[in-house]
């Protein structure tokens, strides 16, 4: 009998969960750690992160939970202190400056504590509910999924990890993260791919490629600071000298930007505002095309394409730190801030670190994406989907974490001994890439096992079926759970 723990936080993991606990017979699921919506969970997820009360089922994941040692095998790792890293990096997007739902934990001291607590929690909890397998809808990226992989991984229990595909109605699976974009190459036929890469990249509909009109406050901006003081300053509600100043400089920074960029309407901080106001400096920067550069869009942070497969170059200021030692000295690094990027987890010390690198220079928000690519002598990413669309192009891309696209044509993982002129001279076989494509997509899974991916299939075909997909994942999870369905990564 496999006995269960799942992570699965939306509706629609819930629903695949529910199905593989009544039509799997020797599948039962022990434990699951989910959210508000859907099945209620035993344990809710995100208690865990906010540490708030929440509870499921079985109460709050911190009750009856005095220490037991389970996770001592963890904390003894020769890489601990790089998990702990991560645990930290990952936790502070539920800081006060990041969120308006947050923890309380301010020093490193209160990180590493609760590190310890929790791990130890979790691995008393695997224990008690006889864990054999751990099922996760997504790599682990939030805490919680993050510290139950990493004690499940050091108790020497399996793993099924799933992410989404950008290919419409597919998935990916693999046993452990330091597999994700390794597989193997086989017989399945190329799959066609265009120059533009082929993706539907909607979660980046809203964000514009020319300056446009300037924008100007809104009512969510308004209302966004209307959260923040009730949240976090309720006294300044009543400083009309002190909201008069916040809302002219609120005004301010809206008027630098285009008007499809709206800096406030999603999270408002005080040092968001600080953020964008020294943004707001790069607007009026010169796109100079006729230079040689390579190009490197900033990642949205914080999220799985960095927290959890970036590594140490989640410091996308490493990133661009190593990368300009590396470069003749006749070529610049374009940098451009993620458009949907808020306040958090960057400020004007993020910056300033970049303006001290001699040939960096910093894009306005509106440059264009494919503009800037097509003209680079190559893009350097962390792990985004810029490098797909760059090799499809006919450019060269270098990343520096872990993505699905890593071993295709015309990509170079980053190491302390690149080569520049390597990177740059050789020529990319598009026909490569279209067979590399045809094999991962042979490896991959029918059906759709994300909640926002679900989303978007249910408005693009209205007669999506939902019942026929939570069935179909289910049936895929059941079996590579008991080995009988190849892991799409693997070594």
């Amino acid at each position: 009998m496999i006995r269960l723990l799942a992570v699965a936080t939306g509706r629609d993991g819930g629903s695949i969960v529910q199905h593989l606990d009544r039509s799997a017979g020797d599948i039962e699921v022990a434990l699951h750690l989910g959210g508000r919506k859907g099945i209620r969970p035993d344990i809710k997820a995100s208690s865990m992160s906010r540490l708030d009360m929440g509870s499921g089922r079985l109460g709050h994941v911190m009750q009856d939970g005095e220490f037991i040692g389970a996770a001592q095998s963890l904390m003894q790792a020769p890489d601990a202190e790089s998990k702990l890293d991560t645990f930290m990096d990952q936790l502070h997007r539920y800081s006060p400056s990041a969120s308006y739902r947050t923890h309380q934990l301010h020093s490193m001291y209160d990180y590493m504590d609760y590190w310890h607590i929790l791990s130890d929690r979790v691995a008393g909890m695997i224990e008690s509910h006889g864990i054999t397998h751990c099922l996760f809808f997504n790599i682990p990226h939030l805490t919680y999924d993050f510290v139950v992989n990493q004690v499940a991984s050091a108790m020497g229990i399996p793993s099924v990890i799933l992410t989404h595909s950008l290919f419409p109605n597919q998935f990916y699976s693999m046993a452990d993260v330091s597999d994700y974009g390794c597989f193997p190459d086989g017989d399945a036929p190329p799959m066609s791919v265009d120059t533009g890469g082929g993706l539907d990249l909607f979660y980046m509909n809203s964000v514009g490629q020319s300056a446009g009109a300037s924008g100007h406050i809104t009512p969510k901006s308004i209302m966004q600071l209307m959260a923040h003081l009730a949240t976090r300053r309720p006294l300044k509600a009543f400083d009309v000298p002190w909201l008069l100043r916040t809302v002219r400089r609120m005004h301010a920074v809206h008027r630098a930007f285009p008007s499809w960029r709206d800096p406030f309407a999603k999270f408002f901080h005080e040092d968001a505002l600080a953020y964008f106001e020294h943004l707001a400096q790069y607007e009026r920067a010169e796109v100079d095309l006729n230079r040689r550069f390579v190009y490197f869009p900033l990642q949205y942070q914080p999220e799985m394409t960095t927290s959890a497969v970036g590594g140490v170059f989640r410091d996308q200021a490493l990133a661009i730190e190593s990368l300009s030692r590396r470069l003749p000295q006749d070529v610049l690094i374009y940098v451009k801030e993620n458009p949907k990027q808020g306040g958090f987890m960057r400020g004007p010390m993020f910056f300033h670190r970049l303006s001290r690198i001699p040939n960096v220079r910093i894009m306005p928000s509106f440059a264009d994406t494919k503009v800037l690519t097509a003209n680079s002598e190559c893009i350097a990413t962390i792990t985004g989907t810029v490098g797909w669309e760059a090799i499809c192009m006919g450019k060269p891309a270098i990343v520096f974490g872990s993505t699905w696209y890593q071993g295709f044509s015309g990509v170079t993982s980053w190491s302390e001994d690149f080569d520049f002129d390597s990177c740059v001279s050789g020529a990319i076989d598009h026909a490569a890439i279209e067979h590399a494509a045809g094999q991962l997509t042979a490896r991959a899974h029918s059906g759709v096992a994300s909640r926002h991916f679900a989303r978007q299939l249910k408005r693009a075909q209205p007669d999506f079926d939902e019942a026929a997909n939570e069935a179909k994942v289910a049936a895929t999870i059941g079996g590579l759970l008991r080995g009988e369905v190849e892991f799409t990564f693997q070594k």
